[in-house]
């Protein structure tokens, strides 16, 4: 048995009682993307409770960026095109949450700085 990160061990064990399933790997890609970006925008407001939220909804937008590929390998339904949008999918999600936790943080002490960096951070 191999032993893995907890999440990706759950993502597979997700995947295979998923395996039967009339689903795509690339319509849990696009819920990726969607449960992402929300909780970008989540983290824009800087309330501490959408805060919060966001970065539950970022972690599921993690969680089911592991489950598409492990469920596309199980259900053999791997393609070029699910590959290349898995990645797009990964970073526009990941460039969303830094800057929505920038705008987030526009009020503090960084004031728009808090933007400008996290424009630089999910850019590179």
């Amino acid at each position: 048995m191999s032993v893995g990160p907890f999440d990706k061990r759950m993502a597979a064990a997700l995947a295979r009682l998923m395996r039967n399933l009339p689903i795509s790997p690339n319509a849990i890609t696009a819920l990726s993307l969607i449960a992402g970006l929300a909780g970008a925008m989540l983290f824009a407001k800087g309330e501490r409770a959408a805060i919060s939220w966001g970065g539950a909804l970022f972690m599921l937008a993690m969680f089911l960026d592991h489950v598409d590929g492990e469920f596309a390998r199980i259900s053999q339904q791997a393609s070029r095109f699910g590959h290349y949008f898995d990645r797009l999918t990964a970073a526009t999600v990941y460039t969303s949450i830094f800057i929505g936790i920038g705008v987030g943080q526009r009020g503090g002490a960084l004031g728009t700085w808090a933007i400008y960096l996290s424009l630089a951070a999910g850019v590179s």
